[in-house]
């Protein structure tokens, strides 16, 4: 499926705070968050790009065939590959939106080797990219490096709504913040809703902006695993999403209403969240994989 451009949809959508019509709804629950998972010290990111990817060694529960979700072919992107298969955000939001930004293509940028997803508090513009196509279960994975902006959020997640074929918001989140950068919130949703507060937020003893780390999530009918660096942080077996879901990478803010959940913002200067990879491959084949 491909998207129009620019992409401005409205969307009707009632979050749990309160928040009425969105752009395209994200988070529907900012309160407390359960309390971090301690987890022991990863590794360094290996010099090895196509390892292996996790399969279903991994996985517990067998699934039917019936039930997987097929859609998208396996595919690897590296920012050296050019921007022909993502469609670089252009939406605008309201004052009822919990963002605090737009979204430009401006502010998606090409660096050598990395892609580089922006966030301005001149104009205060975020940068983000989603695929054209979507993708059912499988192994998604990223190297990526969040941003240093504190009050900043930078996100690795599969998302569908009415313009990727869903009738309701479904996703899979990998999120960093700038002000807790030792933290990653892992979150989902099926239909609109949350898996808050259910959700985990993994703690680790490094700051995660520090350097590209690889970042894994392994999609099936019945659960979804997490990982970084190959070792599982989290897993869930319960309000799984439904799909196909579109593949988006991106940096935001939120209004003063949310920054209890991402903290503060205090950035004076553009600040960069990094992809060097992002790859897919459908659940129960093999292909090449960040």
């Amino acid at each position: 499926m491909r998207f129009e451009t620019p992409l401005l949809i409205v969307v009707g959508f009632a979050l749990s705070a309160g928040v009425g019509a969105l752009i395209r709804p994200h988070k529907t629950a900012y309160a407390a968050a359960p309390p971090p998972l301690a987890v022991e010290p990863f590794d360094p990111l290996p010099p090895v790009i196509d390892p292996e990817p996790p399969t279903d060694r991994q996985l517990e529960k067998p699934w039917r065939e019936e039930d997987v979700i097929r859609a998208g072919e396996a595919f690897i992107w590296r920012p050296s590959d050019g921007l022909d298969m993502w469609l670089p955000s252009t939406y605008s939001v309201g004052e009822d939106h919990p963002y605090a930004v737009s979204f430009k293509t401006d502010n998606v940028r090409i660096r050598g080797d990395e892609l580089q997803l922006i966030f301005n508090p001149r104009d205060m513009t975020g940068g983000e990219i989603q695929s054209h196509e979507v993708f059912g279960h499988g192994t998604y994975t990223s190297i990526f490096r969040p941003s240093k902006g504190k009050g900043t959020v930078s996100a690795f997640f599969a998302y569908a709504h009415k313009w990727q074929g869903l009738d309701t918001h479904n996703e899979i989140d990998f999120e960093w913040f700038g002000s807790r950068p030792n933290e990653v919130e892992l979150n989902w949703f099926r239909d609109g809703q949350s898996a808050a507060p259910f959700h985990g937020i993994v703690e680790v003893d490094r700051d995660m902006t520090d350097g590209f780390a690889r970042y894994t999530f392994v999609w099936t009918p019945t659960s979804i695993i997490w990982l970084k660096n190959g070792q599982k942080i989290f897993e869930t077996r319960d309000h799984l999403p439904r799909g196909p879901l579109g593949v988006f990478a991106s940096q935001w803010t939120g209004k003063e209403r949310i920054q209890s959940w991402h903290g503060e913002l205090d950035v004076k200067r553009e600040v960069a969240a990094d992809v060097r990879c992002i790859s897919f491959v459908p659940l129960g084949e093999t292909g090449p994989s960040c």
